[in-house]
């Protein structure tokens, strides 16, 4: 267990997503690493059956990307002040990972509105890009603002979490599938494997009629 009065969280090993006023749901910050080529898919398992509202979901976990385990915690919440254009709530989507190893089955402690905190912290930002969206249509999607986030990270200092703690337990695996390469066919590999053999009864037939004649 993590001393909570000690916890600091950097911009570099968070993933967020969250949507506009307009703009919709999308990941305005990816962490440099662990470097993953679905991050939708690593969101999906870490959120799936949360619904996001005023009291903040916390989960915790490891991803596995084929070569090393990643810790991390994850949170879920909606945002206390902004509505999209609809006036629906927003949520947040925080997967932060870890620094410290940790072990399926143990705990760490932080702040339960730990997002919030982070929210607050890199508010200016996340003003300031609520309402851009160069075709203003509500239908509009949110790659205009994939990432948008990661110049906070060259002027925020590390966010020193505060208030009422509890402990997360770790407890989900997730698992990150490498792409298949793309293998040569069963009779691709037939034929390959045969093709010597083949070659040398030509050559020999080959040799057998030149003597002959």
């Amino acid at each position: 267990m993590v001393d909570e009065s000690k916890v600091e969280l950097n911009l570099d090993n968070l993933l967020w997503r969250t949507r506009g006023q307009r703009w919709d749901y999308t990941f305005v910050l990816h962490p440099l690493a662990p470097f993953v080529d679905s991050w939708y898919e690593v969101h999906s398992k870490v959120f799936v059956g949360v619904t996001p509202s005023v009291v903040p979901a916390s989960r915790g976990g490891t991803l596995f990307d084929g070569d090393d385990e990643h810790c991390f915690i994850a949170t879920a919440f909606q945002d206390p002040v902004h509505r999209d254009s609809a006036g629906r709530p927003i949520a947040h989507y925080m997967i932060y990972f870890l620094a410290t190893d940790q072990l399926i089955g143990s705990t760490f402690t932080l702040p339960t509105d730990w997002g919030l905190q982070v929210l607050l912290a890199v508010r200016a930002i996340y003003d300031k890009n609520f309402e851009a969206l160069p075709s203003q249509t509500p239908e509009a999607s949110g790659e205009e603002i994939e990432d948008s986030f990661a110049s906070a990270r060259g002027t925020a200092d590390p966010i020193k979490l505060d208030g009422n703690s509890s402990s997360v337990l770790i407890e989900s695996r997730i698992i990150v599938e490498k792409k298949k390469s793309t293998s040569i066919s069963t009779t691709s590999t037939r034929w390959l494997r045969l093709f010597p053999a083949t070659a040398l009864l030509l050559f020999i037939l080959a040799l057998l009629w030149l003597l002959s004649h």
